[in-house]
């Protein structure tokens, strides 16, 4: 029993040696990674913010994320339904932009859309199945 207990010590004592040097995903190996999806994410609720759709479809077609959020839960779709964006609002619908995600505040596309008094926008939400 004892020669049994010193094999399962001393076992374990190799697995943590090995864990204790094995490589690890640290912060310097994922951050870049992470900080240039974020840059992209930003990029894109940047320019559904200021009607740049050029800029938007090119994000899209470079698989930056349609439902993105910032750090408040902004979504894009929410960014181009707060102004009005309306070219920019059916990108991001066909882009599987999903229609009823909510911010931190809990509103969502067509909270702002209502808002700032957009019809046409609200309409387009609508249609794509926003919820009231």
């Amino acid at each position: 029993m004892i020669f049994v207990k010193r094999a399962a010590l001393a076992a374990i004592a190799v697995l943590c040696a090995i864990l204790a040097f094995a490589p690890a995903a640290n912060a310097e190996q994922v951050a870049p990674a992470t900080a240039a999806a974020q840059a992209q994410n930003d990029s894109l609720i940047a320019a559904a913010n200021a009607g740049d759709l050029a800029q938007v479809k090119a994000l899209l077609a470079n698989g930056v994320d349609v439902n993105a959020k910032v750090g408040s839960g902004f979504t894009a779709l929410m960014e181009a339904s707060q102004n009005g964006h309306q070219d920019i609002v059916q990108a991001l619908l066909a882009a599987k932009g999903d229609v009823n995600a909510k911010n931190n505040n809990g509103n969502t596309a067509l909270s702002y859309a209502s808002i700032y008094g957009h019809q046409k926008t609200v309409e387009l939400l609508k249609e794509a199945g926003a919820e009231q």
